[in-house]
């Protein structure tokens, strides 16, 4: 066994360097290659690493980033998958470029579906649950299905503390014998509601429909069942006040402690308290917190600016109808004309039925873009066409472009000087390639 596995080591190690000399980042294939020859690798790569797991439909990404940045205030090395090679052949990569006898703390973006292998095989300290929106129905079927998920991960790590977004109704009642501590907002009005969100809003315990003292977005609240005993767990840790909210900046007060951000949104606010509660729990000061935090600039594809020709374009992952609307309420922040490039994949990273454009608020978006030309991008143009139309958008405001290198020559012909790019998981990588092989990204 220790031969396989540090045949199995020097083999991935190999195909990074291999990678790396051609131009390639290698998030993944290095542990692909290593795991064929030994598949439990990675539990002899984390052997003797503490490590923290980030989970949940939306918002691990960010909450990772922000997190490793707060854990570096006080642990001298912090190892994460950056790259957001989330599955397990990348999460083996990630633990591939340690050194001989270094031991750090890791902080792991990791997908829903994974979780389980990957618990199971780091043991973490501490996993992180976002939340769960309906998201790739072709994949996890349900969300319910998603919770299985995530409960069966923290079961096979017995010993690790569930940090869990209490404004969840699922999560309320996780059924799982790790402690939990949870976080929460307790902000004194209602956020605005996309009409098209469908978001399941049921009692957990006994089915009957919910009643919300407060609502953030989608079914997150402050909750409670008029027909039985359920509702929302006591929070440890909680977003009291929200200061200012711009498209590229965002200050909330968190169990006393303002923090601040270098991204827009309030869903990005959720996202800083997932990140301060595991830090704080792992014994990170709140100001160390609020210095980490601050650190953290936009990622790749999340508020990601893109100069394109005197263009300023701004990236935005879009991946389900809960996402996107909270995306629509950003750039209602915007105070600048700005004009829409929107591009859509149906390949399995992004998940092929793409009916969910159905229950995202098109109408919204296009109540800010003052008819101004919408490019249309990626490979399903024809539904984001009929999506649009139905929404209200006049066909000859939609402008189709059939490859990335033409939708960024359209990108520097657009009226106005902002411009905000939705695309999916895939069409962002593809697109994103482009921008950098042109100097639009550095």
């Amino acid at each position: 066994m220790k031969v396989r596995s540090s045949l199995a080591k020097l083999s991935g190690q190999m195909t990074k360097q291999v990678l790396t000399m051609a131009g390639r980042d290698g998030s993944s294939l290095p542990g692909k290659v290593a795991q064929t020859i030994e598949p439990n690798l990675l539990a002899d790569l984390a052997a003797g690493c503490r490590s923290v797991v980030v989970t949940g439909t939306n918002g691990k990404t960010m909450t990772t980033a922000l997190l490793v940045k707060a854990l570096e205030q006080k642990y001298p090395k912090v190892l994460t998958n950056a790259s957001g090679a989330n599955m397990l052949q990348g999460i083996t990569s990630t633990f591939l470029t340690l050194k001989k006898n270094e031991q750090p703390i890791a902080v792991l973006e990791v997908d829903e579906a994974t979780l389980p292998y990957v618990t199971e095989a780091v043991q973490p300290e501490v996993i992180v649950f976002t939340n769960i929106f309906r998201d790739q129905a072709d994949r996890y079927g349900s969300t319910e299905g998603v919770l299985d998920h995530l409960r069966r991960g923290a079961r096979l790590a017995p010993t690790a503390t569930i940090i869990a977004n209490g404004d969840l109704p699922a999560f309320a009642q996780l059924k799982v014998n790790n402690p939990v501590r949870y976080y929460g907002s307790t902000l004194a009005k209602d956020l605005p509601q996309p009409s098209t969100e469908k978001e399941d809003d049921t009692c957990p315990s006994c089915g009957a429909k919910l009643s919300y003292s407060e609502r953030t977005y989608g079914n997150l609240g402050h909750y409670h069942c008029e027909a039985c005993a359920f509702s929302r767990p006591q929070l440890d840790f909680t977003l009291e006040d929200v200061t200012s909210v711009t498209t590229h900046r965002a200050v909330g007060v968190v169990n006393g402690t303002t923090v601040e951000l270098n991204t827009g949104g309030f869903y990005n606010l959720y996202n800083a308290l997932a990140a301060f509660a595991a830090a704080s729990h792992l014994g990170v000061k709140a100001q160390d917190i609020v210095a980490g935090l601050r650190q953290v600039v936009p990622l790749s594809g999340r508020q990601e600016v893109a100069h394109i020709e005197g263009k300023e374009g701004t990236l935005h992952l879009i991946k389900n109808p809960v996402g996107f609307n909270q995306i629509v309420q950003l750039l209602a922040l915007e105070k600048d004309p700005f004009s829409l490039a929107i591009l859509l994949n149906d390949l399995p990273a992004d998940g092929v039925d793409t009916s969910w454009v159905n229950e995202a608020d098109f109408e919204s978006l296009l109540q800010l873009t003052d008819h101004r030309p919408i490019l249309l991008g990626g490979r399903r143009t024809d539904v984001l066409q009929d999506r649009l139309s139905r929404a209200g958008a006049k066909a000859a405001d939609l402008k189709l472009c059939d490859s990335d290198e033409a939708l960024c020559r359209a990108l520097a012909q657009l009226p106005t000087e902002k411009v905000h790019i939705l695309p999916t998981f895939t069409a962002l990588a593809d697109l994103r390639r482009e921008l950098v092989a042109k100097g639009y990204i550095q």
